[in-house]
């Protein structure tokens, strides 16, 4: 009778959750590399306000240190705009980082190899912003940089949004950061990107640049 019964309950079930659907239904972090110890969410993100700190936790309910490195920027001879420092050595739980750079910032909370060294080390080719071992973002694609329709070479903000980019707002201006071609939150398409980038010209690069 207790069999039957168990039974029943797992074929309602069934019903009401058909397979996939819990899983849909959650967010698709779970099971990537930002999957963290298998905490979902709580990988980078304190559920309501159990954070010591108020700082941390009204920031996107922030978990993890904020980084205190310089990270240095990007530069060459033919780009129309000089990206902007996305470091600095005071951020702390009082003086947390804010504005559109936020969307980088965060990400080197594991990504420059030193502040979460158990989860992404130094030596890892992860470790984007390590300043020791991978040059900082000095080698790296410029974050922190104003997008504008006067930048040659590259498509509209418009459609570069419509292409898949996102640009976030800092006082009026279209800015480039991590985010804008990552989504740290689905890795359907490998290193979470926005967009395929199979044929760069056609795929991510070419959401942006012409």
């Amino acid at each position: 009778m207790k069999f039957a019964l168990v039974f029943l309950v797992a074929i309602a079930l069934a019903v009401v959750f058909p397979t996939g659907l819990l899983a849909q239904s959650k967010t698709t972090v779970f099971g990537t590399d930002h999957d963290v110890g298998h905490n979902g969410c709580a990988s980078c993100h304190v559920p309501h306000t159990a954070q010591a700190n108020a700082g941390r936790g009204q920031t996107l309910l922030w978990a993890r240190q904020f980084s205190t490195q310089i990270f240095g920027t990007y530069d060459s001879p033919t780009m129309d705009e000089t990206p902007q420092e996305i470091g600095d050595a005071t951020y702390s739980d009082t003086n947390p980082p804010s504005g559109a750079k936020l969307y980088s910032v965060l990400c080197m909370s594991c990504h420059d190899g030193v502040t979460a060294p158990t989860v992404i080390g130094p030596t890892e080719d992860a470790a984007v912003g390590n300043p020791t071992n991978s040059a900082g973002l000095t080698d790296d694609h410029p974050v922190n940089m104003i997008y504008s329709t006067a930048d040659a070479g590259l498509e509209s903000p418009t459609t570069a949004v419509t292409n898949g980019v996102v640009l976030y707002d800092d006082g009026g201006n279209n800015t480039v950061q991590c985010a804008s071609c990552h989504n740290v939150h689905d890795n359907s398409i490998s290193p979470f990107l926005r967009v395929a980038n199979s044929n760069s010209k056609q795929g991510l690069c070419g959401a942006c640049h012409l």
